[in-house]
């Protein structure tokens, strides 16, 4: 049997660092791009996209409902997509070895890696911009949220409650997604009273607090690898 060194501690805390600084910067710039609207923007009814969009006036996601849309600082929020999926990327990449060298949790990671590009995208093509790569774009959502949960069935023996977060959290994600979609399809009801914007923040929001949560967890030392794992 081959005998598998894990990541040294260095690059293991690098790699969670990035994860808590993607997840924290993100929430900060859509405060920020937030403020600046006039008139105030709608938490439950515009799109996290909307932050980032390059125009004054009226806009309309497919299937959706035009909304004002008017973001003054949209590049802060534009840029915030692209460090976010940028620090995922490279976190990913550092903690490549720190989890498990299981064939489902590597294939998680490789999803983290497809989802850290979607968010770049999504950042580099505004919804003004191109709406049909935008949108393809915005599949990092599901893909992070399938990544959570194949590496949690990975960790479940080993790292119980972060495998139990990730289950949940993906869970409550990929629903909410489910009922986003249907919602547009003259199913407003779907949207359970919170809102397009607010349903696409229940489905989006879950995996940056379980990534935020995985980082921090890494960092204090709570989470540790075996010195060694064999395959």
């Amino acid at each position: 049997m081959e005998r598998i060194r894990t990541s040294s501690p260095g690059r293991v805390a690098t790699g969670a660092a990035l994860y808590v600084i993607a997840t924290l910067q993100y929430a900060i710039a859509q405060l920020v791009a937030a403020s600046a609207w006039d008139p105030p923007y709608d938490w439950a009814n515009n799109y996290i996209s909307d932050l980032g969009n390059t125009r004054c006036g009226m806009f309309s996601m497919p299937h959706a409902a035009p909304e004002l849309v008017c973001s003054p600082l949209n590049a802060v929020m534009n840029a915030s997509f692209i460090l976010s999926g940028l620090l995922i990327i490279a976190g990913t990449l550092l903690l490549w070895m720190f989890w498990s060298p299981r064939k489902v949790a590597i294939t998680a990671q490789v999803l983290w890696l497809i989802a850290g590009v979607g968010k770049v995208v999504v950042g580099w093509v505004p919804e003004n911009t191109d709406i049909g790569l935008h949108t393809s774009a915005a599949l990092n959502i599901p893909v992070g949220n399938v990544a959570i949960l194949l590496l949690s069935i990975a960790l479940f023996r080993r790292h119980r409650m972060l495998a139990v977060t990730g289950i949940f959290v993906s869970g409550v994600s990929l629903i909410a997604l489910s009922l986003s979609i249907a919602a547009q399809f003259d199913r407003p009801d779907l949207l359970l009273g919170l809102g397009a914007g607010g349903m696409e923040r229940l489905s989006g929001y879950p995996a940056n607090f379980w990534l935020l949560m995985a980082g921090i967890l890494v960092l204090s030392n709570t989470i540790r690898p075996p010195k060694s794992i064999t395959r």
